[in-house]
């Protein structure tokens, strides 16, 4: 019987990479530009 393996991949200065956002919620419903920006500070827009 095989064993999964599972490694805990640890960031460090090299291979962090910073992105920088402007939010523009002109015409739109606040509370989805909110959902929008909340979900790249969770970091669930990197699918």
């Amino acid at each position: 019987m095989s064993k999964l393996h599972f490694t805990t991949k640890h960031a460090n200065a090299a291979t962090i990479k910073h992105n920088w956002y402007v939010v523009d919620g002109t015409n739109q419903t606040v509370g989805r530009v909110c959902a929008k920006v909340a979900a790249v500070l969770r970091g669930k827009n990197k699918a």
